[in-house]
């Protein structure tokens, strides 16, 4: 079993991290890091990311740093032990000392059909 990190925040990510959380038998989903809660809507009313809800929904522990750069979140992501990282539409630069920790590296899954089709 596959242990993985998955950081993600919008819809699109979510789908990813579904999938990942249908094969229990291959992965082993041990933490979805996600943007913090941000106001939406016209009363902005501050609301967890798509990702946080399915996390929770699903039992997995969910870390909502507000940047990347410090030590303890470097520290606390390589408590984990995981094998892979997952990135789906997360919304912020890794920092290579995150992307070190995984000793299979880091999979980043893109929506586009890049290069071809990249852009805004």
């Amino acid at each position: 079993m596959i242990k993985v990190v998955f950081f993600g925040t919008e819809q699109f990510a979510v789908s990813v991290l579904q999938s990942l959380l249908k094969q229990p038998n291959d992965f082993n989903v041990l933490c979805a890091v996600t943007q913090p809660p941000r106001p939406v809507g016209r009363k902005q009313i501050v609301t967890p990311s798509p990702v946080a809800r399915v996390a929770e929904e699903g039992g997995i522990e969910i870390f909502t740093p507000t940047t990347l750069k410090k030590t303890e979140v470097v520290e606390y992501l390589k408590k984990f032990n995981a094998d892979v990282f997952v990135v789906a539409q997360y919304g912020l630069i890794i920092p290579t000392s995150i992307l070190e920790i995984a000793p299979h590296g880091c999979v980043n899954v893109h929506g586009s059909l890049l290069p071809k089709y990249r852009g805004a």
